[in-house]
């Protein structure tokens, strides 16, 4: 389910205008300047819109699509999809990673849509990682994050018991 935001088209008028559309309480405004303070709000509201609706804001997670409807801009936001695990039999954990900055692993800077998934190569892991008898690296072996062969798991498979696999 996406949302549509609307928002009504800019006005014209410059910050002098409106500046000499400001009166002490009581003092009506004439149509001009009533006029001018309107289209200086709608330019400030639209600009807001495009900041809000834009990259550094919805932008930043949501795919955000913008088109003219009625004379003003329509925002469609693609709602996003996140998930907890991305390889259902890996076993990475972010707290033991803390003292790298995330960006050491994932290319999230150069991402241009939501729907990227950013996982690392195997070749990013091994820059740290080595094998089991490392030395200058990480000691670790492929099931150390990787479940894909363990013995009470079915290849790609959820876990099963020991009974059903007649070992118990």
């Amino acid at each position: 389910m996406s949302v549509e935001v609307v928002v009504v088209p800019t006005g014209t008028a410059n910050m002098a205008s409106v500046a000499a559309a400001f009166r002490r309480i009581g003092t009506e405004l004439s149509e001009a300047e009533r006029l001018a303070a309107l289209g200086w709000a709608q330019a400030r509201a639209a600009q807001a819109a495009e900041y809000v609706f834009g990259k550094p804001v919805c932008g930043t997670c949501h795919t955000v699509s913008r088109a003219e409807q009625d004379g003003g801009p329509v925002w469609t936001i693609e709602p996003i999809v996140v998930v907890d695990r991305w390889m259902l039999k890996g076993l990475f954990d972010h707290d033991s990673h803390a003292a790298v900055v995330c960006t050491d692993c994932h290319a999230a800077p150069t991402s241009e849509v939501s729907s990227d998934v950013l996982l690392p190569p195997i070749e990013n892991c091994q820059q740290c990682h080595g094998g089991e008898q490392a030395s200058a690296r990480v000691p670790s072996t492929c099931i150390t994050c990787h479940l894909f062969h363990q013995p009470l798991l079915g290849p790609m498979h959820t876990p099963m018991t020991a009974a059903a696999v007649g070992q118990g």
